[in-house]
């Protein structure tokens, strides 16, 4: 048998088309700073590409290559603070020009622990490590702890919290963003259980969902996509979205979310669980503190020269 050669049309983008691609990462960048690439290629689904299908990644691998490109163009196209990167750690001691300099970091940075007189320890735990770098700025401002559980959270992570809750005193407030599939509704399951091995018998501990829960997959308004069924956790999975009329076929991320949503959910459930006068009087004696350090710090500059 005789095999001829047959000419195969490979389709590609122009460079009008490409350049309406780059805008749209750079408009969806801007609008939702700051946001992880990942985040970028949900929010453009339907608008500047379609929705991977089939276990390809050809459209979120190329959002991948493009962002990087732009975000290392000289011109700028796509200012690096717009992107979220938790992927790398950079280690290195504090270290300071001199006493005087590192009194002025210790003014600068000083905050008085606001929890110390509220009714709850509360946290924030998010599945993955990327959305951490989105959700920071809001867990900051309140100096709430932010816990990237990074899947299935290890054993020693989970052990550090537990002896963190028992010494607190305080029933745990966990605010939770995590991703509705059957390995994001595991983990606040996991946690507990590990907890309760840890010796967390004693502390009250509440989980409360921030996204994505039953009603976001229930509006179809978020990119979702077919639920990986070899999961362990499928089975379990599939009666919780039964209890909540859901398919169990469909899965959402909760990079799906758009981030300014992401945040706003959870600094309102934050501000739900705050003393407020308590808050207050924390934040006028951190206020005078502030003061006192300052003035000890020009006594002793004075001193110095």
């Amino acid at each position: 048998m005789t095999y001829e050669s047959r000419s195969i049309k490979r389709t590609r983008r122009t460079k009008a088309e490409m350049q309406a691609l780059r805008d749209g990462i750079h408009e969806i960048a801007r609008d939702n700073r700051v946001c992880t690439i990942r985040q970028i290629y949900y929010l453009g689904i339907g608008r500047y590409w379609d929705k991977d299908t089939g276990g390809k990644r050809k459209n979120y691998s190329m959002v991948v290559r493009l962002a990087g490109q732009m975000r290392e163009a000289e011109d700028g196209s796509l200012p690096w603070d717009w992107v979220a990167d938790n992927s790398r750690y950079v280690r290195r001691p504090e270290m300071y020009l001199s006493a005087g300099d590192a009194l002025e970091n210790c003014i600068r940075y000083y905050r008085r622990d606001a929890w110390q007189d509220q009714p709850y320890r509360v946290e924030v735990w998010c599945e993955s490590d990327s959305i951490s770098g989105v959700i920071y700025d809001v867990t900051s401002k309140y100096g709430v702890g932010l816990y990237p559980c990074g899947g299935q959270s290890g054993k020693s992570f989970v052990r550090e919290a537990a002896i963190a809750h028992r010494e607190s005193g305080k029933p745990v407030y966990v605010i939770y963003a995590g991703d509705w599939d059957p390995s994001g509704l595991s983990i606040p399951r996991a946690v507990e259980e590990r907890m309760q091995r840890y010796g967390h018998r004693d502390v009250q501990m509440h989980f409360s969902r921030v996204g994505v829960n039953p009603e976001d997959v229930m509006h179809g308004e978020y990119t979702s996509h077919s639920t990986n069924k070899r999961d362990p956790n499928y089975r379990r999975f599939v009666k919780a979205c039964r209890d909540h009329d859901l398919d169990p076929d469909v899965s959402v991320e909760v990079e799906a979310l758009p981030p300014a949503e992401l945040r706003e959910r959870i600094e309102d459930k934050i501000i739900s669980l705050v003393d407020v006068d308590a808050w207050h009087s924390t934040v006028e004696a951190e206020s005078s503190e502030r003061e006192f350090m300052q003035q000890w710090r020009n006594q002793f500059i004075g001193l110095d020269q």
